[in-house]
């Protein structure tokens, strides 16, 4: 998957708060405090002082660094560890308090910009079976503004999870912030450090734009068509390496609901016809699947305000396009892919539904080899399905009002 980044942008993504500036020191209470990672992490990591948090070093002042997981960083440094060198990436959190780090219903509040990297290069670490990816600054490249509290606008998708892009202009308004702001904000060491670095900032973003033109790669070679007739369509999420990020687009042109195709019926039963339907083209197929997505993106999709937002942030919009897309011209939509590839993570997650008041968790088999996950959703009750229900069949022409959706493995792990 190319990384897409428009000329003058910066790259973005998302960090866990900290409650001492993400200066390698672990927070204090950790299990009270939310920083954004799970809470059973805080208590069997963070409060027994394992340091294990990807994000605790990233303004370190004697080793900046910050780690990427697998299905984060994959689809950009398996192909080229060099990949981001020179790129200037920005951090967002969310804002906290004090007494409790990020509050309830935290995909509501706030996004703020709290740091800069210019990228020095990435170091890849071999975690089982899955990679780390070590990002570190240049000596001189690196601020941490998390101080000033400035608003940083929603990112834009670069192509593929995690890694995101920061319009130039946000990076401006940050700097006249920090200049209206005056030397108040942060200690004098800070201060200067952030100066410098808005002073290298022009001449660091042209290097960046001319690196990000130079290492586009050549457009990977199309997936297979993903199965399934009539009212059920299978997305392949490909393999536990390229994670959910891997080809989120593969096989979207066949989510089309399908046409006849006389002749192939006839070739098969060895039939003739005098006047056979001709197929649909793969071309026609593209555009029709090119018209859902502008359709559900035009009406607001079938996915909740909440869980939207929440797809593309840890996903990626395309990833996202393609499940509303799935839910427009489908009546039951299968995530498909080996174990670890993120099918059942994902399907728990296309409802704003924390409580599991709305969606149902069916084990098919044993545990340990297989999986599955079903989801039910309906616009006029909140009420959690019984195995037995059934959701409704739209009437052809009609906008859907719920959607299901289910996840399986196709192999043990």
């Amino acid at each position: 998957m190319p990384l897409r980044l428009t000329p003058g942008n910066s790259l973005t993504c998302r960090i866990n708060a900290h409650r001492h500036g993400w200066n390698g020191e672990i927070c204090a209470d950790p299990v009270r405090w939310n920083c954004g990672a799970p809470e059973h992490f805080r208590g069997d990591y963070c409060a027994t002082g394992d340091s294990r948090c990807f994000h605790i070093n990233t303004f370190a002042a004697d080793d900046p660094r910050f780690v990427i997981e697998g299905n984060g960083g994959d689809w950009i440094f398996e192909d080229d560890v060099h990949a981001l060198d020179d790129q200037l990436l920005f951090f967002w959190t969310l804002r906290t308090n004090d007494e409790t780090g990020i509050p309830e219903g935290y995909m509501d509040q706030r996004h703020t910009l709290i740091g800069a990297y210019r990228i020095k290069g990435v170091e890849r670490l071999e975690f089982g079976y899955s990679n780390r990816w070590i990002v570190r600054p240049y000596a001189d490249g690196w601020t941490d503004f998390s101080r000033l509290h400035a608003r940083s606008a929603r990112p834009d998708d670069a192509g593929g999870r995690y890694v995101k892009q920061l319009d130039r202009r946000d990076v401006e308004r940050l700097f006249d912030e920090a200049e209206r702001a005056g030397n108040g904000w942060a200690d004098p060491a800070t201060v200067e450090r952030f100066r410098a670095f808005r002073a290298g900032y022009p001449k660091w973003i042209e290097k960046a734009t001319e690196r990000a033109r130079a290492f586009a790669p050549a457009p990977s070679a199309p997936g297979p068509r993903p199965s399934g007739a009539g009212s059920v369509g299978t997305i392949d999420l490909g393999s536990a390496s390229g994670g959910l990020g891997h080809k989120p687009l593969r096989g979207l042109e066949a989510l089309r609901p399908a046409t006849t195709d006389a002749a192939g019926a006839n070739r098969a039963s060895g039939a003739t016809t005098a006047n056979p339907t001709p197929a649909a083209t793969p071309g026609a197929e593209s555009a029709a699947a090119t018209e859902a997505s502008a359709e559900v993106g035009d009406s607001g999709g079938f996915l909740e305000t909440a869980v939207r937002a929440r797809v593309d942030e840890v996903y990626g919009g395309e990833v996202r396009v393609a499940i509303e897309v799935a839910l427009a011209t489908r009546d039951l939509v299968v995530l498909q892919g080996e174990p670890g590839v993120g099918k059942s993570y994902l399907a728990l997650r296309l409802l704003d539904d924390d409580e599991r008041e709305r969606s149902l968790v069916v084990p098919v088999a044993d545990a340990k080899t297989c999986s599955a996950t079903s989801i039910r959703s309906t616009a006029a009750s909140s009420a959690r399905p019984s195995p037995s229900s059934s959701s409704a069949r739209r009437r052809p022409g009609a906008r859907a009002t719920g959607a299901r959706a289910s996840s399986s493995s196709r192999s043990s792990t």
